[in-house]
């Protein structure tokens, strides 16, 4: 693992611990600002250049204390928000379990520690309907729906409503329906129901992992682990057979040695240099090549090579993506969607003028071998234990 990710391992660490910390050697800060940026952490690495007195160049010090302060304005105004819908679930007696960061985050030092990008909240679904105007009247826009949530969006705070925990891509969703069905069913405090926390650590498991096989992984999945897995009242007996029964023992096992590992100061393994590779690779051609893979294999649905026409078929989605991926590139598609032609055509331009290296990278992943691209990736998903539930997806799209 080289010396920029080292770094920031060690500069979270201590901003979510108050620990010391001690930087060696060159350090490539716009490297560093950028990782944090993305994966929403300048909060807490911010806090740790404080405390430490870690000295860094002006502009990045300034690039820091900015978006640190944006993080916690968007985390005020989450909380604001979040609180006012719950209590309109309590006014009109709708039963809703707090997922994710919507729970866990109360779990962290500060809450501005751990940012969301999105606010999940399993509901009572066939109260959906009475959702709606209250969220058009607090300026939310819908944006669209999969086979277990529907979006919302307003500035900042992007609402998914859950009609279940998991998508039944995964072959999980008896265990999680289950799992929500059983908290709906115990006493609650109003409206508000919480899953039983060794159901959301096992919930938490299992988002990670989907999140490692669609490329899209973040350090906060990581460390809401952490937080969890250390609170007293973990039922390791249960939890020990609820992994087993999904799959998820040896990658919940690869994720507690990355995290002993992480914060004892320990060396990384293999397994843990894989995972840390995976969730901080952001420069423009790891992100795409990782995203590449997943999308692949998704496309691949269990085959050996990828045809023709599901090669033809993925450069068209990256080519057009759909409404929900444009206006989140483009924020004006969300109050005027009739745009829509009008971005498809921009988009391409912009990136063949303003980005050629870009096209560049797109044009030599699509032409490269996909049964190497299978390859690598299916070696990738082994070592992190994640066979039986790739297994689960490729059985699940035959």
């Amino acid at each position: 693992m080289n010396r920029n990710l080292i770094t920031i391992l060690k500069l979270i660490k201590s901003g979510l611990l108050s620990e010391k910390c001690e930087l060696d050697g060159d350090i490539d800060w716009n490297y560093i600002y950028h990782v944090c940026y993305r994966q929403r952490i300048t909060c807490i690495v911010y806090q740790a250049i404080k405390d430490n007195g870690i000295r860094i160049p002006s502009e990045y010090l300034r690039l820091f204390q900015v978006q640190a302060l944006n993080d916690v304005k968007t985390d005020r105004d989450q909380i604001r928000f979040l609180d006012h819908i719950f209590n309109v679930f309590e006014e009109k007696k709708i039963a809703f379990i707090p997922l994710k960061g919507s729970f866990v985050k109360y779990l962290y030092p500060r809450t501005e520690f751990r940012q969301m990008a999105d606010a999940d909240v399993y509901i009572d679904f066939d109260k959906y309907d009475q959702l709606k105007p209250v969220m058009e009247q607090l300026g939310f826009i819908y944006i669209g729906n999969n086979d277990y949530h529907f979006e919302w969006k307003k500035d900042e705070l992007k609402i998914e409503y859950h009609k279940a925990l998991l998508s039944s891509s995964y072959g999980l969703s008896d265990t999680f329906d289950a799992c929500a069905k059983a908290a709906l069913s115990r006493n609650c405090s109003g409206s508000r129901c919480d899953l039983d926390i060794n159901d959301h650590l096992l919930y938490s498991v299992a988002h990670l992992a989907k999140h490692c096989i669609t490329g899209s992984i973040t350090i906060r999945n990581l460390t809401d682990i952490y937080y969890l897995k250390g609170i007293k009242d973990i039922d390791y007996n249960y939890l020990e057979k609820s992994l087993a029964e999904t799959g998820l023992t040896r990658f919940y096992e690869v994720v507690c040695n990355a995290l002993d590992e992480w914060f004892s100061g320990s060396t990384f393994s293999e397994e843990t240099e894989s995972l840390f590779n995976r969730i901080l690779a952001v420069s423009k051609e790891a992100t795409e090549r990782k995203f590449y893979s997943a999308a692949v294999f998704q496309e691949n649905a269990g085959r050996k090579k990828i045809s023709v026409w599901h090669r033809v078929k993925y450069c068209l989605g990256m080519l057009f993506p759909p409404y929900k991926r444009m206006a989140g590139h483009y924020n004006v598609l969300y109050k005027a969607p009739v745009l829509l032609p009008v971005f498809y055509i921009w988009r391409p331009l912009d990136k063949l003028f303003r980005s050629p290296k870009s096209i560049r990278r797109f044009i030599k992943m699509n032409v490269r071998d996909s049964e190497t691209t299978m390859y690598q990736y299916m070696v990738d998903m082994n070592r992190l234990g994640l066979e039986t539930i790739v297994s689960n997806y490729e059985n699940n799209h035959r």
